[in-house]
């Protein structure tokens, strides 16, 4: 049996998702002797794929049409936002795969006169308000226990207003004066020093963001650390504070594997498990 420590990605698949996705990271957490899920995950997951499902129910909510809201999509995909598409297109697709009933029964709920459009509009609201809602609810409870708390962030529930909106609200922490993390990070010089060599070279953006962020740290440690630098962090964040005995679980491997590999652990997959 192994012990965990769940990253961001197996959360969201374990709270949002359907089909295999969703059951492979269930079964993981299953699997695990322990699961111990950090709270920064939970940090990232809320500003990240629960705000991207919230954006797709306000859009069902203040469109009058389905249609409308495949018009907003599509207006998406010609922006950079791809992580907010490509989970808005996922939601719809395992929502989908719940609406199954008869055109008797759609007749007897919204009327023999409704249309097509307003029926999809409203079964897809009320359905991503039922997931958004579930996940929030067990986010803590699909895991062993709930790890490395962060006393600047506080885990404000979703709220749903008069017009039918849910209010996200608290996606960012509010450090009074510096990051809480910042201690414990910046007196570790040596694994900042090895998680940076792991991403030397990488053009890639967050990995640019994240050497900076962990130079920033090991370089000038009198220096604020602020809420920019722990979002840019991400990924490094788990290696750091994942226990040595056991290992990240993610559905990312390749992020994951060579800054847990730096400092002498290891990264897992769910099927690994």
């Amino acid at each position: 049996m192994t012990k965990v420590f769940v990253e961001t990605t197996v959360l969201t698949d374990a709270l949002l998702k359907a089909g295999l996705l969703g059951a492979a990271a269930r079964q993981s957490l299953k699997r695990a002797s322990e699961t111990l899920l950090p709270v920064y995950a939970i940090k990232e997951f809320k500003a990240g794929p629960l705000s991207y499902y919230v954006w797709l129910h306000n859009k069902f909510v203040s469109e009058r049409k389905y249609s409308d809201v495949q018009n907003a999509l599509h207006a998406l995909s010609r922006t950079p936002q791809r992580y907010r598409l490509s989970t808005a297109l996922e939601a719809m697709r395992d929502v989908e795969a719940t609406m199954r009933t008869t055109l008797a029964a759609l007749s007897e709920k919204y009327g023999a006169q409704a249309d097509v459009d307003s029926v999809m509009r409203d079964r897809y609201r009320l359905a991503l308000y039922a997931k958004i809602a579930k996940a929030w609810k067990q986010r803590r409870t699909v895991v062993s226990s709930t790890v490395c708390p962060l006393s600047c962030y506080v885990e404000t529930e979703p709220k749903s207003g008069k017009n039918g909106l849910i209010d996200l609200n608290g996606t960012r922490c509010g450090p009074p004066r510096e990051c809480c993390l910042a201690a414990d990070f910046k007196a570790r010089p040596s694994e900042l020093r090895a998680l940076m060599n792991s991403i030397e070279g990488s053009t890639r953006p967050e990995d640019q963001r994240r050497r900076k962020a962990l130079r920033s740290l090991e370089r000038t440690p009198k220096r604020t650390m602020t809420e920019e630098v722990c979002r840019a962090l991400g990924d490094a964040v788990f290696a750091l504070q994942c226990p040595r005995d056991a290992a990240v679980l993610t559905t990312n491997l390749r992020d994951h594997r060579p800054l847990a590999g730096a400092l002498g652990k290891t990264a897992l997959r769910p099927t690994d498990i």
